[in-house]
């Protein structure tokens, strides 16, 4: 015990394992807590969203990008594979339960960004069939938050993404054939690229409640699109 402490305490790869677990078993318990639940629908996918957020704030505050972007990717991915499983027993009527994954995916997508160095080629690839899988199960759900992340994550790094190659290159876009199908992700894109490059940006979790919701992408694509 007085090992596992030292190790957290540390920061070393070990610490990181043990948070991790810990994360892990956290949103075990939500998720059964979920299922067993007897409260009325929404209301039970309210307290999960509400729990899940807080629990992931306390988790995702534990590590700084800057240092190592890494075990917050790991975050994300265990809390987003977590969503996954719970996803059948949260209503749609909650208007909560797309909110927050919309977030959590967006949040992965920063953190992506900003990543110092290419992920290694195998690790990109388990992360890529991680999340190809993940946006299947949700799909059948009728859910379709993490399309975005499956889109960027097709090549082999973000930063390859042809889009986003194109926005940076500057390249003249073919109004008929490229932006009447991926007008949503170029606008996305180019908001995350302005986020990306502004200095002293923070790129902490943006799931958390007091994160005003008029100020989460999907309403502002919804309102700047509305004329189209």
């Amino acid at each position: 015990m007085a090992d596992e402490e030292a190790e957290r305490e540390s920061g070393g790869p070990g610490g990181d394992f043990l948070e991790l677990r810990r994360l892990r078993e956290r949103l075990l318990e939500l998720e059964t807590g979920l299922r067993e639940s007897r409260e009325p629908a929404v209301q039970a996918a309210t307290e999960y969203c509400k729990q899940l957020c807080q629990t992931l704030l306390e988790y995702a505050e534990k590590w700084k990008t800057s240092e190592d972007p890494l075990p917050l990717l790991e975050v994300y991915t265990v809390a987003i594979r977590s969503y996954v499983k719970a996803r059948p027993y949260l209503t749609s009527e909650c208007e909560n339960v797309a909110f927050v994954l919309e977030r959590l995916a967006l949040s992965c997508i920063e953190l992506l960004l900003c990543l110092p160095l290419d992920l290694p080629e195998n690790k990109w690839e388990e992360f890529q069939a991680f999340v190809q899988v993940a946006h299947k199960n949700l799909m059948e759900n009728g859910s379709q938050e993490l399309h975005i992340l499956t889109t960027l994550t097709q090549e082999k790094g973000v930063w390859k993404n042809p889009v986003l190659c194109g926005i940076l290159s500057q390249e003249q876009l073919d109004p008929d054939k490229e932006v009447g199908r991926t007008l949503p992700q170029i606008c996305i894109l180019l908001l995350l690229l302005i986020t990306y490059y502004t200095p002293n940006k923070d790129f902490g979790f943006v799931c958390s409640p007091q994160n005003p919701k008029e100020y989460s992408f999907t309403s502002f694509l919804s309102t700047t699109l509305q004329p189209l």
